[in-house]
């Protein structure tokens, strides 16, 4: 099958890449042709990349998957509230430690009363240890603003947490 007749069976405006692969650009962004056949990859695609917050450094972290690049997205959230605030070796301590290390789902954004616009709640992975702990949410920061607001939640900014929501991306990994 030749490069020009795989893009017109496919319905998408096209073009071949200087590398020997096929590559075409759709309405949702560039894909690239493998070289195993009738593989295509989204290199941009949310189910491979994930999220990844620091219990320690604050830090919220966009990974691809693929690549194993990593973008800082945020340094100011936080986990956690006084003697727990991002002190991993609290985290399975009720209403206190941060949020436990492991892989979580990211819920669809909603209204969350008390919490705020623009809550989403976290799942955890069946191997994900909680030690019993949930209702973990990704809620914004109280009126204080004092690192108060969490019980082992995760607080973000307004900004941050409508770029996890938007971004198709619903896996959390929690580390150190």
């Amino acid at each position: 099958m030749t490069k020009d007749r795989e893009i017109r069976e496919r319905g998408i405006e096209g073009k071949t890449g200087g590398t020997g692969g096929l590559k075409f650009i759709s309405r949702d962004g560039l894909y690239e042709k493998t070289d195993q056949d009738d593989l295509w990859v989204d290199p941009g695609d949310p189910q491979e990349n994930f999220w990844e917050y620091s219990q320690s450094g604050r830090k919220l972290t966009r990974v691809d998957g693929v690549t194993g690049k990593r973008t800082l997205v945020d340094d100011k959230g936080y986990s956690g509230v006084g003697g727990g605030l991002n002190n991993p070796d609290m985290q399975y301590v009720k209403d206190v430690g941060p949020i436990p290390q492991g892989k979580w789902q990211i819920g669809e954004p909603r209204n969350g009363g008390s919490k705020g616009p623009y809550v989403m709640d976290l799942t955890p992975d069946e191997e994900t240890d909680t030690k019993g702990r949930c209702d973990f949410l990704i809620h914004g920061d109280n009126s204080k603003g004092d690192f108060s607001a969490s019980e082992g939640c995760i607080v973000l900014g307004r900004g941050i947490r409508e770029q996890i929501g938007k971004s198709g991306i619903d896996e959390l990994r929690v580390i150190p």
